[in-house]
């Protein structure tokens, strides 16, 4: 059903809404977005709830939309806009980026801004997939997608896409290179193979974040939110008979974060920089398996932090796992 949406229908519109001020910059909104949906977007990400409806003003049921459809709404939402991972930005980008934020005076200064950026094309990338997936549930046959994708997941990819996009696509890197040293049917027994790739897809997924934003600290963060809820059952809980495997992957979550932190650095204008490659985050996780370098974290311990998580609040997640050293390891086994 994807393949049927018309090209016209996924373009962007251009920008000729209100001039609102956005993150300390004067934004020229596309004439589709609100200075409401503006609003929206920014209180829901700072503030997000236990609500699991998609949108206030858009109840889209992302449960019957699979992982795979929504990855390709936004890559071809990603078709129309500029490639935020580039080094630098060309004159085409530069005319488009300006035709945002008027008062970028070169595409230097719209380089140092990436962070800015980003999150206003999240907000254009959350209107064209909306808009994809009314047309797709229109015509699908449908029925509830359960995968691995939670209501918490749902919910949070409703008002993040890029992040979710991201998170996901590390996932997937990580699962296969995972698969092909390890064997795909032996990364989920819960020991040095599924330790592998949880600390690789929060690794690669924070370094593809801060490649496209720009930004090291949204890159944790966004990073840390879409891991953790996908340790959560329906019900927004652990799953009792499955609490040691949950506290496992937590604490190996946030090894990979933990890594990510300690190396990625940060330009004077605030942009990511020295992240380490695939290579580099495949040699350390590689280091750690391989060697037995193993936490001493009791894993109690791990889901006594793990309690803490404010489900009513949900930019809390694992605010009490901050990074320090029984972090920096790995939990290869349980115990």
């Amino acid at each position: 059903m994807f393949s049927s949406c018309k090209k016209e229908e996924i373009l962007a519109p251009t920008q000729t809404g209100d001039s609102i001020e956005f993150m300390g910059e004067t934004l020229i909104l596309r004439k589709d977005i609100s200075p409401n949906d503006v609003k929206l977007y920014l209180n829901a990400n700072a503030q997000l709830s236990q609500n699991l409806r998609v949108s206030v003003n858009n109840p889209i049921d992302w449960s019957l939309i699979p992982l795979d459809i929504f990855q390709q709404f936004v890559k071809e939402s990603l078709k129309s806009y500029p490639n935020l991972a580039k080094d630098e930005f060309d004159d085409k980008d530069f005319v488009q980026l300006k035709g945002w934020f008027p008062e970028f005076k070169s595409k230097k200064e719209a380089h140092s801004k990436k962070s800015t950026i980003f999150e206003y094309l999240n907000i254009q990338v959350k209107k064209d997939i909306e808009k994809m997936a009314i047309k797709y549930l229109k015509g699908a046959k449908l029925k509830k997608v359960m995968y691995t994708i939670n209501p918490t997941e749902n919910y949070l990819k409703s008002i993040d896409p890029l992040g979710a996009f991201w998170v996901s696509e590390g996932a997937g890197r990580a699962t296969y290179l995972a698969g092909v040293l390890f064997g795909s049917g032996n990364i989920d027994k819960n020991d040095g193979a599924n330790a592998f790739l949880h600390f690789l897809w929060n690794a690669l997924a924070v370094k593809e974040l801060c490649h496209f934003s720009g930004n090291k600290w949204t890159s944790l963060e966004r990073t840390k939110k879409f891991t953790c809820a996908h340790e959560y059952s329906k019900t927004i809980i652990f799953v009792p008979a499955q609490d040691n495997i949950n506290a496992m992957d937590l604490h190996n979550n946030m090894a990979g974060r933990t890594y990510m932190y300690e190396t990625v650095g940060q330009t004077w204008l605030g942009n990511a920089n020295n992240i380490p490659s695939e290579n580099q985050i495949l040699n350390k996780v590689f280091y750690l398996v391989n060697t037995n370098v193993q936490t001493k974290a009791d894993i109690q311990a791990i889901l006594a932090m793990s309690s803490n998580y404010n489900w009513n609040s949900l930019q809390n997640f694992s605010s009490a796992m901050n990074y320090h050293t029984p972090t920096k390891d790995i939990l290869i086994r349980l115990p």
